[in-house]
């Protein structure tokens, strides 16, 4: 997935998980691991809610593999 794609996959339809997903494109994903990377583009593919309630409100991301678990916390660290 090329970068124009994978910008257009964070327009979400809260502005919150825009920016969130969008500040982790520019300033984080291109010096990931191959884990990492491929544990973001997994999140994109979550629904609105459950990704917000994962990013914003909080919500423990225990459940999630260690790559998800990282992306989770630099994604929530650029909050």
């Amino acid at each position: 997935m090329n970068s124009g794609q994978l910008r257009w996959r964070c327009r979400r339809g809260l502005k919150e998980l825009d920016m969130l997903l969008e500040r982790y494109l520019d300033q984080q994903y291109a010096s990931s691991s191959p884990q990492q990377q491929q544990a973001f583009r997994q999140l994109l593919s979550w629904e609105d809610p459950a990704l917000y309630r994962l990013l914003c409100a909080g919500e423990s991301a225990n459940t999630l593999d260690q790559a998800s678990q990282q992306v989770v916390s630099a994604i929530r660290a650029v909050h």
